[in-house]
C-alpha cells in the first residue's frame, strides 16, 4: 500500500475513473474533472491524493490549502480544503479511506495548515474521524408567485465568459466577516465549469452592478450559491430573472449566517422559506480562540468548494 499524488497519464485516468464511478455513476455530458478544474486538472495533480493497492487506485482524496481572509483581506488562518473523497466499491469497509485521512492531516500539519475543512452528509463517518459542525448558513427558498421588478439583467453566454472581469466581481460580492481567498484568475477558470450560469445586471451606465452564480457541474441545480448586489430589492429582481429563464419552480438562495440583520429580514419577508443549517464540517489542527472565532463565523461561497 502506498499513498502519493499521480505522477502519470495512467495514473490520473485510473483516479478519474475511480472518481467518476463512485461520485458520478450516471452518465453525464462532460466530464468530473471539468467540474473541479483546478484541484482535478493538468496542473492540480499536487493537490490530488490517491491510495495505492494492487496497483490499483483504490482510494482518493483532495487537499487544497487556502488562505482564510477578514473582511479586511487579511489572512488569518491557513486552512485544507477536502474534497472528491472516494473508495473504489469493491474496497469499501477495509479502513483504506481512514488511512488515507491520516496520510492527509500528517500532511497538512507539515504544511502548516491550522484546520481542514469538508462538505459531506456522512457526519457521522467524519466525526469518527475528528470532524464537526462548521459555522452556519441560510437557505433562503422562493417561487415564482411573486413577480419581477425592473432591471436589465442578461445571462452571459458560456462563449463569453472570458470578456467577464473577475475582479469587478469580487469587488461586489457580498461581503463576509471571513471567507477563502480567490485570486481573479482561479475565479475565471471556476466560471468556465459546465452547468454554471452567470447572470449580470447592468447600471444606467452599462456597468455591471450585481451578479449571481447558478449550478456547479454535478451539483447546486437551482441553488444560487454566491451573489452580490446593492440593495436585497435587486438581487431578489436577480433571482426572479433566473427563475423565469430557467423555469425553476422554486430557487435556493445560499447566504452567510452573518449576513447583517437588515439584510437577512429583507430576505426572509421576500423568500417562502428559510432554513438555517451547518456551512460543512471542520477539523481543528491548531486550535486557538481566534482560529475558532474565524471558523464560527465564516462562509465559503460554493465556487470554493470541493
Amino acid at each position: 500500500m502506498a499513498i502519493a499524488c499521480p505522477q502519470t497519464e495512467s495514473h490520473i485516468a485510473l483516479r478519474n475513473q475511480l472518481l467518476q464511478n463512485a461520485l458520478r455513476p450516471e452518465p453525464l455530458p462532460f466530464k468530473i474533472q471539468s467540474e473541479y478544474p483546478i484541484v482535478l486538472g493538468e496542473k492540480g495533480t499536487e493537490f490530488s491524493h490517491c491510495l495505492f493497492h494492487d496497483d490499483r487506485i483504490v482510494a482518493h482524496a483532495n487537499l487544497w490549502p487556502r488562505d482564510l481572509m477578514d473582511s479586511l483581506g487579511q489572512r488569518v488562518a491557513k486552512v485544507g480544503l477536502i474534497g472528491n473523497v472516494a473508495t473504489d466499491e469493491s474496497y469499501r469497509g477495509q479502513g483504506f479511506m481512514k488511512q488515507l485521512f491520516q496520510s492527509l492531516e500528517s500532511k497538512a500539519i507539515l504544511a502548516d495548515l491550522e484546520a481542514l475543512i469538508l462538505w459531506s452528509d456522512l457526519s457521522l463517518f467524519y466525526q469518527k474521524l475528528g470532524f464537526q459542525s462548521l459555522s452556519q448558513e441560510w437557505h433562503h427558498q422562493f417561487d415564482l408567485r411573486h413577480r419581477r421588478g425592473a432591471g436589465n439583467f442578461r445571462l452571459i453566454p458560456s462563449d463569453e465568459i472570458h470578456l467577464v472581469d473577475p475582479t469587478t466581481l469580487l469587488a461586489i460580492r457580498t461581503s463576509t466577516r471571513y471567507t477563502l481567498h480567490r485570486s481573479p484568475n482561479e475565479f475565471l477558470e471556476m466560471l468556465h465549469i459546465p452547468n454554471l450560469d452567470l447572470c449580470l445586471e447592468y447600471g444606467i451606465h452599462n456597468e455591471v452592478i450585481a451578479y449571481c452564480i447558478t449550478g456547479k457541474g454535478y451539483d447546486m441545480i437551482g441553488v444560487i450559491h454566491e451573489w452580490g448586489a446593492p440593495s436585497i430589492d435587486h438581487l431578489v429582481n436577480m433571482i426572479r430573472f433566473v427563475q423565469e429563464s430557467f423555469k425553476f419552480p422554486e430557487i435556493i438562495l445560499l447566504s452567510p449566517g452573518t449576513l447583517a440583520k437588515s439584510r437577512r429580514k429583507q430576505l426572509d419577508a421576500r423568500a417562502t422559506k428559510t432554513v438555517k443549517g451547518p456551512m460543512g464540517l471542520v477539523k481543528l489542527l491548531k486550535p486557538s480562540k481566534s482560529i475558532e472565532l474565524a471558523l464560527d463565523q465564516c462562509f465559503i461561497w460554493g465556487l470554493d468548494s470541493i
